[in-house]
């Protein structure tokens, strides 16, 4: 049955005003708009043998009752109770539109799918921010999504905002703060998934927008952290489903080479101890993530590489009576082969990449 324009409910409930099957079928036929011939056809019988349906003379053989129910979309049991279950409308429709929207975002986070259909009528940027790792925290954030520029004005679509070893509580208060060029143009209080359409970002400026992020737990701020969103260019993007090696594999190779598996940190660590360096590797293979650490008495090496997202953050201090300033901070992304530098100078970044290149390749196929 086809849906009507207007109220659609309003009409159900007019269709249900009926003492007789053959009432029934005439409110259904009149409300698709119908004729007795044209619904005969549909039926394969006389436009005589509909009248008789409807002015309860005989009824519908049992062949007829499954293309009755097609033609009119109704269930068997809407037929034989002679009235259409509105309740259970309401929830298949929301259920609907639920279905529809989640299409709808799916084929704007898949490039592959949404490229085709919207590429006509509108320009599409696809990015995705890898990893902040925050190490002196030990915390992380991970975001993905999409945004879609169309003439002067564009839209972002954030999803899959992601913590990494902190737990948000379902008590706590989220602040989600989005910057474009310093200027707030957003403000979120959950991370669930968004739709943020603004004159801000025109032709889908990602670099430009930054998101601050606080987490308040009673009357302390339990979480802090704000990043840049980096664009990704996805036809360069590797399979990453055949790129990692499994754990298991992972766990042999460290093993032969003398890692100790510590219960306490669930990780696999070596340490290395050269003049006055001390040198922790860890494998933390169920969170995905690696940590190097490098100190002596005059500076200290903190990286942190996160899997999921094949990227590392670099923070590099200097001590200074004892009081370890942060000198360098920069990421790494291996998908998009480029550094993001969040200090003045970042004169160490090559070195490192060299440095973390042979402790992730473990982890990789060749």
């Amino acid at each position: 049955m086809k849906r009507p324009k207007d109220d659609m409910y309003n009409e159900y409930l007019k269709i249900n005003k009926n003492s007789s099957l053959g009432e029934f079928l005439l409110n259904l036929r009149k409300n698709i708009n119908l004729t007795q011939l044209k619904l005969s056809e549909l039926l394969n019988v006389s436009y005589k043998t509909i009248s008789k349906w409807e002015n309860n003379v005989n009824y519908p053989d049992a062949s007829l009752y499954k293309k009755i129910c097609e033609v009119f979309d109704i269930t068997i049991e809407e037929y034989f109770n002679c009235k259409i279950n509105i309740v259970e409308r309401k929830q298949k429709d929301r259920m609907y539109k639920r279905k529809i929207l989640n299409i709808l975002f799916a084929l704007i986070l898949f490039p592959a799918l949404s490229f085709f259909m919207l590429s006509y009528f509108i320009h599409i940027n696809y990015f995705k921010l890898y990893n902040i790792q925050y190490f002196y925290n030990d915390y992380g954030i991970s975001v993905s999504g999409v945004c879609v520029s169309h003439v002067d004005e564009a839209s972002l679509y954030i999803s899959n905002i992601k913590t990494y070893d902190f737990q948000v509580l379902k008590t706590d208060i989220v602040n989600i703060s989005y910057y474009y060029k310093d200027k707030l143009f957003f403000h979120s209080s959950s991370f669930e998934d968004i739709k943020i359409k603004s004159e801000f970002i025109k032709k889908c400026d990602i670099n430009n927008i930054k998101i601050k992020i606080e987490v308040i737990r009673g009357d302390k701020v339990v979480y802090q952290t704000g990043f840049k969103l980096v664009k990704t260019n996805n036809s360069n993007k590797k399979n990453k489903k055949n790129q990692f090696l499994d754990n298991k594999k992972v766990k042999e190779i460290l093993l032969s080479q003398s890692y100790i598996y510590d219960k306490k940190k669930d990780a696999f660590v070596k340490k290395i101890k050269k003049k006055n360096v001390k040198i922790t590797i860890m494998y933390m293979l169920d969170l995905g993530k690696l940590v190097y650490l490098e100190e002596n008495e005059n500076y200290a090496k903190n990286i942190v590489y996160i899997k999921n997202s094949d990227f590392f953050e670099a923070l590099i201090y200097l001590y200074d009576n004892k009081t370890r300033i942060l000198k360098e901070k920069y990421n790494y992304s291996y998908i998009n082969e480029e550094f993001t530098c969040y200090t003045k100078i970042c004169t160490t970044k090559e070195d490192i990449l060299r440095l973390m290149n042979n402790y992730v390749t473990l982890l990789k196929r060749e």
